[in-house]
């Protein structure tokens, strides 16, 4: 029988470099990004599929009345995580890292508690809106994305991650260490 698959669930503000470690830690393992449904316009660069499920918000909101997406959340655009393919996931030993709202993360944490929630932050709030603007976006879009975002609850995560500047390398070090310590 196969070893269950590992569930680990970043969150964290914009800019704290989530899906960069993300990138790392898939590179370097056999951990495989698992993408939530989102509304939002693709960015260049994303590729549907592997980045998000790139969907309208029809169909989104058919998926969420055929209880297909957990907790669905968004102002504007629209995110969900596609639960049900999760344990199947897991039962064939696949290892995967999902991007979710902090809220989002303690509801799956709750409902599935065998998953590894990593709070991931800049090591400042500078720090995150300069890798928001290399990003290309304004500083109204920085801004209002800010307004929008809650407040990072540090001790409510399995482990929690300073992303700092070109040490990137040692985030992902923590995090692999945290995981094989608890396999």
């Amino acid at each position: 029988m196969n070893r269950p698959g590992i569930v680990l669930v970043f969150s964290g503000p914009a800019g704290a470099g989530k899906d960069t470690l993300s990138n790392l830690i898939i590179a370097k393992t056999t951990f495989l990004r698992f993408p939530t449904y989102t509304t939002r316009a693709m960015r260049p660069g994303e590729r549907d599929e592997e980045h998000y499920r790139f969907i309208t918000r029809e169909s989104f909101n058919e998926l969420v009345a055929d209880g297909a997406i957990f907790d669905p959340v968004g102002r504007g655009d629209l995110y969900g995580l596609p639960l049900k393919q999760l344990p199947t996931l897991q039962a064939s030993g696949q290892s995967i890292i999902v991007h979710l709202v902090a809220a989002s993360a303690f509801k799956l944490k709750r409902l599935r508690p065998e998953i590894i929630t990593a709070l991931i932050l800049p090591p400042s709030a500078d720090v995150g809106a300069s890798r928001l603007r290399r990003r290309g976006m304004t500083d109204e879009d920085i801004w209002r994305r800010v307004q929008n975002e809650p407040v990072p609850m540090p001790g409510n995560h399995d482990l929690v991650v300073i992303n700092h500047e070109n040490e990137q390398q040692a985030a992902v070090d923590q995090i692999l260490n945290f995981v094989t310590r608890i396999e």
